[in-house]
């Protein structure tokens, strides 16, 4: 038997297992990476008025894309990371306001919101925009970035977009891998299959973790009431681990500077009010930070957001700094993410009011 003919045989007896593998990982699919109506559903309900529960292994990226085309125009709208993701109009008292946040999300996905929105005639009239401290960074780009808007804002404005890898590579490869067809054998045998659909909820707290119709995001119970000993240890767990997305930061970049200047200016000749919402580091991290040179760079980015904040006239609230903010570490879900009520002490109630 000829090498060719052997090669045909091992392929023809290795293939159907190929297939079945594909086939099985793609019909259970546990994470969600190729179940697209999950999101569409969420969005429906989000749409509907009513918050989505029970959420597991959702793309925030598509449901915002989703929610954009059924929304009405929203009168606020917040663009930013999760660490934004608690203001919601119960917090703001702002009755139209909707936040469009999505975990990671860098400058790119803020543009590219925003001119979602406006292609589809819905321009908001005020924008809250949640900074980072490594927003401005180019090694901190996420690959899982929306830059559709971005890339056509950067064409706009004659400047080069940054771009980083997708996940698409990444996504399609699962299909082929057997911790992948582990993952998806535990999802059945567990009834995972029976529990695909989110739940619709009145409820302003559940017990799992929610979107709510204004956009804001509500975390799982047992993440929101862990102790205080559990906080402190997610707070030392940033020590122990650095955060990838500061890990990575080396310097402010400039193009990302000027392009972030050039945002705001852009939604000011819009027409639109602008305010920008810094959220604080957990105490316990943040003054770690500042004892360590290291982090000198990322926290130095606060100047280049308060400086464009005055440059433009804008509204500026909130700091790295919890102790400018009379916050403690009972404020503190983990190292970065500060609770609802910490949020509400610092946030300006008369925000676009005037």
């Amino acid at each position: 038997m000829t090498l060719a003919k052997k090669l045909i045989k091992a392929v023809a007896l290795f293939l159907p297992f190929v297939l079945a593998l594909v086939g099985f990982n793609l019909y259970a699919d546990p994470a969600n990476l190729f179940n697209k109506q999950y999101e569409q559903n969420v969005a429906q309900i989000m749409a509907q008025g009513k918050n989505a529960t029970n959420l597991k292994n959702m793309d925030d990226r598509l449901l915002q894309q989703n929610y954009a085309v059924l929304a009405q125009t929203p009168t606020t709208l917040v663009l930013g990371p999760s660490r934004g993701m608690q203001l919601s109009r119960a917090l703001t008292g702002q009755e139209q306001l909707y936040n469009a946040g999505v975990t990671g999300a860098d400058l790119r996905d803020m543009v590219s919101f925003f001119k979602l929105y406006e292609s589809l005639g819905k321009t908001p009239q005020n924008v809250i925009v949640v900074i980072e401290p490594w927003l401005t960074g180019e090694e901190s780009l996420n690959t899982r970035a929306y830059t559709k808007g971005y890339e056509e804002f950067c064409a706009e404005i004659g400047q080069k977009p940054l771009k980083t890898q997708t996940d698409f590579f990444e996504r399609y490869v699962q299909l082929f891998s057997f911790t992948y067809f582990q993952s998806s054998v535990a999802f059945l045998q567990s009834g995972g299959a029976a529990q695909r659909m989110p739940d619709a909820t009145s409820d302003y707290y559940t017990k799992g973790d929610m979107r709510r119709a204004d956009g804001s995001y509500c975390y799982n119970e047992a993440f929101r009431e862990a102790s205080q000993e559990k906080r402190d240890e997610e707070a030392q767990n940033c020590i122990i681990k650095t955060p990838a997305v500061i890990d990575s930061f080396v310097t402010s970049g400039k193009a990302l500077e000027l392009q972030f200047d050039a945002f705001v200016a852009y939604m000011q000749q819009k027409g639109v009010k602008v305010a920008l919402m810094i959220p604080p580091i957990n105490p316990i991290y943040y003054d770690y930070m500042v004892q360590n040179s290291r982090f000198e760079n990322i926290l130095a980015t606060e100047q280049f957001y308060t400086a464009t904040a005055e440059k433009y006239g804008l509204t500026v609230f909130g700091s790295y700094n919890p102790h400018a903010l009379g916050l403690t570490t009972a404020d503190f879900y983990d190292g970065l993410h500060c609770t609802d009520t910490a949020l509400a002490k610092f946030y300006p109630q008369d925000l676009f009011k005037s």
